[in-house]
C-alpha cells in the first residue's frame, strides 16, 4: 500500500495549520523594519547585483564606502564662506562682516571701494597691543569687494557643486550599507526567543482587494549577510532554505485558488534545475508561479 499521498496530505495540513497561527502581513509597510526594494538598490554606486564569489553568488554586494570632504576654499574667500561636509547644504555665504584694521588701513579700504566711508567707526578695544584710538571698526559688504564676490561664485558653481554631485550618490549608498550593517549587528546581538529573519521578497502583488488591500510579494527567499573582514562589504546571499510562498493573505482572505497555488508553488521549486537555481535575476526560476498566481487568485489578475 503506498502511504505517501497520506503523508503529503498530513504535510500539507500541517502546514496550513501552522500558517493558520501566523498573523497575516498584507502591506510591507506593516513590518516597521528595514525596507528597501529594488529600485532603491538599482544604479548605485558601490552596489553590484547577482556577483560571483568563488563557487558561490551573492545576490547583493554593497561596498564600503567612505565620505569625502569638499574642495578646500580658496584663501582669499575663506572669511566670506563656510562650508559644510554634507553635500545637501549649500555653502553659507555672509554678505557682511565686520574687521578691526590700523586708521591707515580703514582709509585704504574706503579709497579703493572695498568699503563704504559710513560704515568705518572707532574701535571699541584694542587689539595685538595697538591702542583703540589706532583702530577702526570697519563693516566689509560683499557687494563692494567684486573679486571676492565672482571668487565666491566660481567656487560654488564649479569645484563645490562638482563635489557635491558626486558625493550624493555616494552618501545614500553608504547610508544604505550603514542600515544594512546596523540590522546585521541587531540579528548577531538578538535574543534566541525572538530571531530577526531577513527575507528577499519577488513579485510583489498589488490587489485593491474589496476586503483588504495587499503590497506584499508572493514569494519569499531568507537570505543572510557576510561583512568581509578584508574591505568591510556587506554580501548578501541566500540561505539553504527553499523560497516559500507568502500564501497567508489570501488564506485569510478565503480566496480559493490559495491552496493550489501553494502546491503548484512547491511542486514547481521541487523540480527546478540545479543549474537554474531560484534567484531574482533567473525569470525562468520564478515566473512560472507568478503566472499561475495571477489565474488562481483572480480570473481577472495580471
Amino acid at each position: 500500500m503506498d502511504i505517501r499521498p497520506q503523508l503529503i496530505g498530513l504535510l500539507d495540513y500541517t502546514e496550513r495549520m501552522a500558517t493558520l497561527a501566523e498573523r497575516a502581513v498584507f502591506r510591507l509597510s506593516d513590518y516597521h523594519a528595514l525596507l528597501f526594494h529594488e529600485s532603491d538598490l538599482k544604479n548605485r554606486i558601490g552596489i553590484h547585483h547577482d556577483v560571483a564569489e568563488g563557487d558561490e553568488r551573492a545576490w547583493i554586494k554593497i561596498d564600503r564606502l567612505a565620505r569625502t570632504d569638499p574642495p578646500a576654499v580658496p584663501e582669499e574667500i575663506k572669511n566670506w564662506i563656510t562650508v559644510s561636509r554634507d553635500p545637501l547644504r549649500q555653502p553659507s555665504v555672509q554678505a557682511m562682516r565686520v574687521v578691526t584694521v590700523k586708521r591707515e588701513d580703514a582709509e585704504s579700504l574706503v579709497h579703493s571701494g572695498r568699503a563704504n566711508g559710513q560704515d568705518v567707526a572707532p574701535a571699541m578695544l584694542g587689539r595685538g597691543g595697538v591702542p583703540p584710538e589706532q583702530l577702526r571698526d570697519v563693516v566689509l559688504r560683499l557687494e563692494n569687494d567684486h573679486e571676492a564676490e565672482a571668487a565666491v561664485r566660481e567656487y560654488i558653481e564649479g569645484p563645490w557643486i562638482t563635489w557635491a554631485e558626486n558625493e550624493k550618490p555616494r552618501r545614500e549608498t553608504i547610508r544604505i550599507y550603514e542600515a544594512f550593517f546596523s540590522q546585521q549587528q541587531a540579528i548577531e546581538t538578538q535574543g534566541v526567543e525572538r530571531p530577526l529573519e531577513v527575507v528577499c521578497g519577488i513579485g510583489v502583488a498589488l490587489w485593491n482587494h474589496s476586503k483588504q488591500s495587499i503590497v506584499h510579494p508572493l514569494l519569499e527567499q531568507l537570505v543572510e549577510f557576510d561583512i568581509d573582514p578584508g574591505d568591510g562589504a556587506i554580501q548578501i546571499r541566500p540561505r539553504s532554505a527553499e523560497p516559500a510562498l507568502a500564501v497567508k493573505p489570501y488564506q485569510e482572505l478565503e480566496i480559493v485558488g490559495a491552496d493550489a497555488l501553494l502546491r503548484f508553488a512547491r511542486e514547481h521549486f521541487k523540480q527546478i534545475n540545479p543549474e537554474n537555481e531560484f534567484s531574482p535575476y533567473s525569470k525562468t526560476s520564478f515566473e512560472a508561479v507568478l503566472r499561475r498566481a495571477s489565474s488562481l487568485l483572480d480570473a481577472e489578475g495580471q
